[in-house]
C-alpha cells in the first residue's frame, strides 16, 4: 500500500562525516526534532522501529504540485542533478553484485495512519 497523505522527504546524513544514511518521509505539516521515532518503510525488516538521532537533515522532496514551467526541459541538466544525488549515497550501496541497504523511514504519524487505513479496509 501507499503511504497516504501529503509528504516531506528528508536526506540524513552523519553529523561526523556528512554521509547520508537514510531517507525520512514525513507528513508535510511534521517537524523534524534532534530525536526522531521511525518506522523501516521495508515491510519485511524485522527491527522496524528506531530511534534517530545526531544526523542532519536536508529536504529533497516537498510534495507540491509542478508548475510544467519550472520542470528542466534539458536532459543534460537532469542527468547531472540525478549523478549529484546518487553521489551522495555510500558506494556499497551502488554496488551491483551483493549492495548494502540503504533506508528509507517513515516516522511513525504516516506509519500510523497507513496502518489504521489499512485496518479499516
Amino acid at each position: 500500500m501507499t503511504i497516504p497523505g501529503q509528504k516531506q522527504l528528508y536526506r540524513l546524513y552523519r553529523k561526523s562525516t556528512r554521509e547520508a544514511f537514510a531517507d525520512l518521509i514525513t507528513g508535510s505539516d511534521e517537524q523534524l526534532s534532534n530525536t526522531v521515532a521511525v518506522v523501516d518503510s521495508n515491510p519485511l525488516s524485522v527491527n522496524r522501529v528506531h530511534h534517530l538521532s545526531s544526523f542532519d537533515a536536508e529536504l529533497i522532496l516537498l510534495e507540491t504540485p509542478i508548475d510544467p514551467a519550472q520542470c528542466p526541459s534539458d536532459v543534460h541538466a537532469i542527468r547531472q542533478y540525478s549523478q549529484q544525488r546518487l553521489a551522495e549515497l555510500p558506494a556499497a550501496t551502488q554496488r551491483l553484485v551483493n549492495p548494502d541497504s540503504y533506508h528509507v523511514y517513515m516516522t511513525t504519524g504516516l506509519a500510523d495512519l497507513q496502518h489504521d487505513l489499512i485496518a479499516r479496509a
